[in-house]
């Protein structure tokens, strides 16, 4: 089935609509991405969907997510030809229909409280944004790292904006986080087809947000 009506039937569904929605663009991962997929079916927040979008994969990518799909009921997955990130994740949000939206990357996986934690923190704060810390996961001799975090606690749209155009208390990373999906739709937010596609965009989210959390945990692995 075309990428397009894919979309279109995924739309059409009935449903309640979950509170967070995670994106995740899938090339040529088959070594990481059920790993990745396995880490955010065992959370311990539960009302979420995942929108695996297959970037025209040249490996067993697909049939893995194809897998997932047939076994649990909020996997969904798209089928596409090779654009790059960018594309991928903008046909996710198309189809996106939860409160909040996270990024996670194929390759990575989370701790099993990332979304409740974020969640929570985005709540409990009257947030915008939520963030949190992350471990440097060094593959072929299976180390981590704790990325030192400077920052922690509750900011205001300038603050925050401050901190994220340094680049080092808060970093212009999409993976760490959760948003309000308002801040892509009311803005028309997406992502462009550019190298550091995430330092593009960051800022333009951040721009609308009142209100960010930091969260002083590291919940989310990232592959190295």
């Amino acid at each position: 089935m075309a990428a397009d009506q894919e979309r279109m039937s995924y739309l059409a569904a009935n449903g309640t609509a979950p509170k967070i929605s995670i994106i995740i663009p899938v090339y040529n991962v088959e070594k990481y991405v059920g790993k990745c997929l396995s880490s955010l079916i065992s959370q311990t927040f539960t009302d979420f969907e995942i929108i695996a979008v297959n970037d025209g994969s040249k490996d067993d990518s697909l049939s893995i997510l194809l897998h997932f799909q047939e076994k649990y009921d909020n996997i969904t997955v798209l089928n596409q030809k090779n654009c790059g990130m960018s594309p991928a994740r903008n046909a996710g949000l198309e189809i996106a229909r939860g409160e909040y939206i996270c990024f996670v990357d194929s390759d990575d996986y989370v701790a099993p409280t990332y979304l409740e934690e974020l969640y929570n923190a985005c709540v409990e704060t009257e947030s915008d944004i939520a963030c949190c810390y992350y471990y440097f996961h060094f593959v072929e001799n299976d180390f981590l790292f704790e990325y030192p975090f400077r920052c922690r606690g509750v900011f205001d749209r300038g603050e925050a904006m401050n901190k994220l155009l340094r680049d080092v208390q808060i970093q212009s990373l999409m993976w760490n986080k959760i948003y309000k999906h308002s801040l892509f739709t009311d803005y028309d937010i997406k992502f462009p087809t550019m190298c550091f596609e995430d330092m593009a965009i960051a800022n333009k989210i951040f721009a609308h947000a009142d209100r960010v959390t930091v969260i002083d945990r590291p919940l989310y692995y990232y592959n190295q």
